[in-house]
Order: structure tokens, then sequence, then C-alpha cells
């Protein structure tokens, strides 16, 4: 044995014994994706009758690998999963003009969906939560509940904890205002909150590649009030990203696995992951654009999403960066 031993003392009167090595930073993934829909208009169309056809397993079997992987999943679900029947009144559809009122709905049994997919997060802040009024809505919630399916959006604010870091999740649907955002972010700030997401519903229904000016209100809003990044959704159409302040926004993930249709023209979307890592200084959000359609097959939406490879990938890709450059 030498003089110091293992140990023991150095010839100088001091131990020689190694410094703990320092902990592994802390770290988390995330996985985003867009417009959820499990349910068709009024709740009997064609996307109930896959469901009941293939099983819940069926909708987001493409993309479960990816989903468990993660730590996280979360998507913006799109409509109440209720039994009821009794729609909010919202206005009259005429035969002889275009439809204008759109009540969405799956059965409660549909959150199935979710919880076979390895979704763990849904946000409830959406202009159809509401379609069959706040019944549908608590239904919704006990449906989500049975399932292990935790929510977030408007008043109800989630803290979860993920190897170690406390992320605080909101959603607000059309309400830009910075008050009402702060006082979300100071709330989970305040509960433990390390990181916190915002997610809103904003933009220009169908309209538009290009974000509003309510839909960038929204973002900087909520990074000056203290957030770390912001997902937005509703134009149902993928719009470009911008790093504000240093932290991620995406103005559109637009559809995702969406019942409302079987035929949709752009079935372009993104999948987004969000990787927190815990730094000297903080902690770092960094971002990767998975790109993806919402059908995986090319004729229709057959309502089962997947991960786009290739050509087709890169071609997605690179509609988002135009957007992005374009002004988002």
């Amino acid at each position: 044995m030498d003089a110091a031993g293992h140990g023991g003392l150095a010839a100088d009167g001091l131990t020689d014994a190694k410094p703990e090595p320092a902990p592994p930073a802390r770290t988390a993934l995330l996985t985003f994706a867009g417009d959820t829909l499990l349910g068709d208009d009024w709740g009997s169309g064609s996307f109930q009758a896959v469901v009941d056809s293939e099983g819940y397993g069926w909708c987001l079997g493409a993309v479960q690998p990816l989903f468990a992987a993660d730590d996280l999943t979360i998507v913006n679900l799109e409509c109440p999963l209720t039994d009821s029947t009794d729609p909010y009144p919202k206005g009259e559809n005429k035969e002889d003009e275009p439809k204008l009122y759109y009540w969405y709905r799956g059965p409660s049994r549909n959150a199935a969906i979710l919880s076979e997919g390895d979704v763990e997060i849904v946000n409830i802040a959406n202009n159809h939560m509401g379609d069959f009024g706040y019944g549908g809505r608590a239904d919704t919630m006990a449906s989500l509940d049975a399932a292990g399916i935790e929510y977030f959006g408007y008043d109800i604010r989630l803290l979860r904890e993920v190897n170690g870091i406390t992320i605080g999740f909101f959603g607000l649907a059309f309400d830009p205002n910075y008050d009402h955002i702060a006082e979300a972010v100071n709330w989970l700030r305040d509960n433990g909150a390390d990181v916190v997401i915002a997610s809103f519903h904003e933009g220009d229904d169908y309209a538009t590649y290009t974000t509003n000016a309510n839909q960038i209100a929204a973002a900087h809003n909520a990074i000056d009030a203290g957030a770390d990044a912001v997902i937005e959704h509703h134009p149902h159409r993928i719009q470009g990203y911008e790093l504000y302040q240093g932290c991620p926004v995406f103005y559109s993930l637009g559809n995702f696995c969406y019942g409302g249709s079987g035929f949709i023209e752009d079935m372009d979307t993104m999948v987004v992951q969000l990787r927190i890592t815990e730094t000297a200084n903080g902690w770092d959000v960094a971002y990767e654009i998975l790109p993806a359609s919402i059908s995986s097959s090319t004729g229709r939406n057959d309502y089962r999403p997947r991960i786009l490879e290739g050509e087709e990938g890169q071609a997605v890709l690179a509609r988002i960066e135009e957007a992005a450059a374009g002004g988002y």
C-alpha cells in the first residue's frame, strides 16, 4: 500500500479521498401532436365505424412506439368524450346553404384510444370541448380519469414530475390577454414548476397557412410572463415556428388523429419533441420537428397518423421552414 493508502492520510496529512462525481443532469423528453378528434360530427360517422371495426389500438398504432419511448406525450383533444345526445345550441344549419355549425363527440369509451396509444396528457381548452355543454365536458374528464389520462385547460393547470423535473402545463383558447396568461404562469411557478409549457388554441380555422396577430400575441405574452415553450393549434394546418427570447414557439401543429372527415385535402402535420435539460444556468429546451401525415393511406384520411421519412418527410419539413421564414 502506498503512503496514503485508500482513503488514508497523505504525507501532508490531507486525505486523498476522491470527490463525489456530479449527479447526471436531469432531462425529460416530451412529445406534442396536434388536433386529435376522436369522434364524428354527431358521433355517428365513419371514424367510429373504423374504431369499432379495428379496435382502439388502430388509430395511434403507427406512432405508438414513438410515444412509448418518450417521457410524456401530449395532444389537443378536440372533442368531448361523452355518450350524451344533447348538443349545446349553436345555430341551425339550413339544407340549401353550406354547413356552418358542427357538433363533434366521441363516445366515452374512446378514451382507450389515448391510453393504448401511450398518450399521457391532453389539452381540453378548445372550441369543440363544449359542443355537448358542461355535462359533456364533465363526462370527458370522467372518461379521461377512468383511462388514466391527465388533462389541463382553462382553469385546470397541471403539474407533472418527470425524472425529478416538475413541469407545469396550462391551456387557453382565444385568449391572448397578458394578465390571464401571467396568472397561469405565476400559479404554476408558485406551486413548484421548474419548466412551464403554454398551450394556446388560436388562429384562423382553415383560412391560412400564416399566423394571425392573436397567435403571436399569446405566444409572446407567455414567454414574456415566464413560460419556457409554447405549443399552438386550431388552424388545422401546419404553420411556422420561431425562437422568441430563446424559447421555442410552434404556431400550429395541424391536425393529427382527426376523425372529423375522411377526406381532407391537406394531410400534412408535424410532431414536435421538446427535450428539457438541466444546465448550470437553468433549463434548456431543445426541439425536434418530426414531419408526419394524418393518414397511413394516400387517397383518404384513414385516421391513423404516421411519421414521414425520405422525400415525403423532407417535403413537409420544407413547407414548415418556408412558413417560418415567411413570418411563421
